[in-house]
């Protein structure tokens, strides 16, 4: 018997269920943190660069909508 099958034998039906739900919610954490943490540089970016209207145009509408 592996350890992970014994800590599941350890859990009730409603407990796993918990557990699962934990998990889950714990990799979706996990997944917005990293988009999260992705995103710094490009802002930085955006931010420093004074002619990025001029060199990507279609940056616009969204920098229209993050300044309103």
């Amino acid at each position: 018997m592996t350890i992970q099958s014994k800590l599941i034998a350890l859990l009730d039906a409603r407990q796993r269920r918990q557990a699962a739900a934990i998990l889950l919610l714990m990799l979706l954490g996990m997944a917005l943190e990293m988009v999260g943490i992705g995103l710094v540089l490009p802002v930085i970016g955006l931010m420093t660069s004074p002619d990025l209207l001029g060199r990507m145009p279609a940056v616009q509408p969204f920098l229209v909508g993050l300044a309103t």
